[in-house]
């Protein structure tokens, strides 16, 4: 839900209300329709998720990116993105 925060917990517990929506996500070297890269991306991890997940981005879209009937810490459900956002901070630690 908009205005909400998501915490590292949320993430790693799969509570963060992101959800993966496979098919907006076509960037180089990715198809959708397959549901798995083939190769490396061209586009960084952390430039995806930020044009993913923060408004303004070119994948931005608030109905399909996130669960929208429930806030972040409500409700478990599973998100490979979410987890590649918590390995992202990791990384970036």
């Amino acid at each position: 839900m908009e205005g909400e925060s998501i915490t590292v917990r949320h993430l790693v517990s799969h509570t963060s209300a992101i959800r993966d929506n496979w098919d907006l996500y076509g960037y180089p070297g990715w198809s959708g329709k397959e549901g798995y890269v083939k190769g490396d991306s061209s586009l960084p991890l952390g430039e995806f998720l930020e044009t993913a997940y923060v408004a303004g981005g070119e994948r931005y879209f608030p109905k399909e990116n996130w669960y929208t009937n429930f806030a972040p810490g409500e409700q478990y459900q599973y998100s490979n993105f979410g987890a590649a956002l918590a390995g992202h901070l990791v990384e970036e630690q």
